[in-house]
């Protein structure tokens, strides 16, 4: 997947759609959205591409909204020979601290904390 952003019409746009040249394969309809309580990531899981592979935005506020691919976050590995072991739920934990804290539940039933580290510009109480 390689997400672009664009602006249409005074309305900012990430195109998830699947590039068959990116070497991951990620894209596709989102299954799962989940953005931080500072508003400064933005995570997104897909329905369609059958992928362990959750993509992560950087985000910021203007007069428009600006996203920043950062990169991905892959689940455990599946138990079963080939197969994906896919998110099925994900959320950041409310006034996190140095950044952000994203909990994902996998198909196969893990649930994993992922600390996601950075200078934050909100203010966390």
């Amino acid at each position: 997947m390689s997400p672009a952003v664009k602006t249409l019409k005074n309305r900012m746009v990430i195109d998830l759609e699947r590039d068959p040249k990116a070497p991951m394969g990620v894209g596709g309809i989102g299954h799962d959205i989940e953005w931080s309580p500072t508003s400064e990531r933005l995570a997104v899981s897909f329905k369609e591409s059958n992928t362990d592979l959750i993509a992560v935005f950087g985000t910021s506020w203007g007069t428009l909204p600006s996203f920043q691919p950062l990169g991905y976050i892959r689940g455990p590995p599946s138990r079963f020979p080939k197969g994906k072991n896919m998110p099925i739920h994900m959320k950041f934990r409310p006034n996190c601290k140095g950044g952000a804290l994203l909990a994902v539940c996998w198909a196969e039933g893990q649930i994993s904390i992922y600390p996601l580290l950075f200078q934050s510009t909100t203010r966390v109480k």
